[in-house]
């Protein structure tokens, strides 16, 4: 009887878990396409240092409290370096679209990344179900080669909301 009670109770929690997981999206492909691009111009800060580094949020709260302020879209992100473990340095670049007469802030930078096709990855959970960095780089580089493009240049972060996220990777035709 014991058993019984112990295999139900198991299958229930089991059951809600896979309810949650699906309710936030942990489910969700990543849906992959091929798109036409402008050049990205962008504003905004370079962070460099460890992923655990106070310094790496308050990063973002500048950017973001600027793109507030300012009435501006969304975040963008490219990892120059991105890190494999939690004590590695990551080279991190966190702005916003740049349009001509905007004034940028002291201490930012301007970045433009030449673009006339990419690799779209658009990722749609919530960041507790999302997948993996890895999971979506492997795809969108299998989905380049099967479609006899070339990746060129760095992949690119577009933070639409706390659910959205899209990944843009520039790419040429295979020669």
């Amino acid at each position: 009887m014991k058993l019984v009670i112990t295999t139900v109770i198991i299958v229930l929690i089991a059951g809600i878990l896979v309810y949650f997981y699906a309710r936030l999206g942990g489910f969700n492909p990543i849906e992959t396409s091929l798109v036409t691009c402008t050049d990205f111009k962008l504003m905004g800060k370079m962070y460099r240092g460890t992923p655990q580094d106070s310094n790496l949020p308050e990063t973002f709260k500048e950017v973001e409290g600027y793109k507030k302020e300012k009435g501006k879209g969304e975040l963008f992100t490219i990892y120059d370096t991105e890190p494999a473990g939690k004590l590695d340095t990551l080279q991190l670049f966190v702005g916003l679209e740049h349009q001509k007469g905007d004034p940028i802030p002291q201490d930012w930078i301007t970045v433009t990344i030449p673009c006339d096709q990419a690799v779209l990855a658009s990722v749609s959970s919530h960041r507790l179900v999302m997948p993996s960095p890895k999971k979506v780089k492997t795809n969108i580089v299998n989905f380049a080669k099967n479609n006899h493009f070339d990746l060129e240049g760095d992949f690119i972060e577009k933070l639409i909301n706390d659910r959205n996220v899209e990944i843009l990777a520039p790419v040429q035709p295979t020669n």
